[in-house]
């Protein structure tokens, strides 16, 4: 084996995988991540990318109800261990040549996708060995699934922001499945049935057999829709802001000393009375006359009839 290369960055392959296309290697590009992953390369094509980061051909034939697991068993079964899976399935009419063909270049442009996620520290080439479970017949240019991977970012990048960020995301259903879902896109309800703040779209991904990329972008539309949440992400009330806390009253500080404003009431509420003091019959006659008679006098007992118009 030999090294070819690392570095830390989305794609970093590109470099090595088009020197692999111009030497017309047959074999594997093996990926130490996380997440591992095996390329398998045919005269310098790749024919399959499996990685546990993304559903692989099996699991969106089976788990999307494409093919019955009796007869992805009974197909598996009757292969030899050096035998072709897709002829034996095929064969079977399980699934016809060209529905085979869509879903492993599907799992394959997923499974670059998923891989360009995360940083891929090292990988090594090793000669020809055991193929891919299922593979193209004819492989796709290294450029071109470079190419399709960036595009994918590129869409998500758009609507959501960070695409590592958005595979890491838990969302969970804002809406309960009724009679009124029944207008929902099926592969939004499927979604909500599948969200339950624990999963990433990754495990959605697995659970639904669907691509990583295409759970991704349906949970950033149904997110602007108001059909799931984000829990991951912090609401309004929880952005970071340091808060001030009350001052501790001082013991010179006199208590009551100022006018304060009754709970719940715009009114200024007086400071409670120190002393009592008692006026005059002459003052408070003056006092009425000169118009203040509409209000009560603080430390008097008897209010001042209110004046009619």
């Amino acid at each position: 084996m030999s090294t070819v290369g690392s570095e830390q960055v989305p794609h970093s392959l590109s470099e090595d995988l088009r020197q692999l296309r111009d030497d017309a290697f047959t074999g594997v590009l093996r990926v130490t991540g996380p997440p591992d992953a095996a390329i398998h390369f045919s005269k310098g094509l790749v024919t399959a990318v499996e990685t546990p980061a993304a559903p692989g051909a099996e699991t969106l034939l089976v788990k999307a109800g494409r093919v019955s697991d009796q007869a992805w068993t009974a197909a598996y079964e009757a292969v030899p261990a050096s035998g072709d899976l897709a002829e034996e399935l095929v064969s079977r009419g399980v699934v016809s040549a060209g529905a085979l063909e869509l879903v492993c270049t599907a799992a394959l442009f997923d499974g670059a996708f998923a891989l360009a996620l995360s940083t891929s520290p090292r990988w090594t080439t090793e000669p020809a060995g055991s193929g891919p479970t299922l593979g193209l017949r004819v492989g796709i240019d290294p450029e071109i699934m470079v190419a399709e991977s960036r595009r994918r970012f590129a869409l998500l990048s758009r609507s959501w922001g960070s695409p590592g960020e958005l595979a890491r995301i838990r969302p969970a259903p804002t809406i309960q499945l009724g009679p009124g879902s029944s207008a929902l896109p099926p592969a939004y309800r499927d979604l909500l049935m599948q969200a339950n703040g624990r999963r990433t779209p990754r495990d959605i991904a697995f659970v639904l057999g669907r691509g990583v990329c295409a759970v991704m972008a349906d949970t950033v539309r149904m997110i602007d829709r108001g059909l799931l949440d984000d829990a991951t992400r912090p609401g309004p009330t929880e952005v970071s802001v340091s808060r001030r806390l009350p001052e501790p009253q001082t013991a010179t500080e006199p208590v009551g000393s100022l006018p304060q404003r009754a709970p719940g009431s715009t009114a200024v509420r007086r400071p409670p009375d120190a002393e009592r003091t008692s006026v005059s019959s002459e003052v408070l006659a003056k006092l009425r006359a000169s118009g203040y008679g509409r209000h009560p006098l603080a430390g008097q007992s008897t209010a001042a009839e209110p004046e009619t118009n």
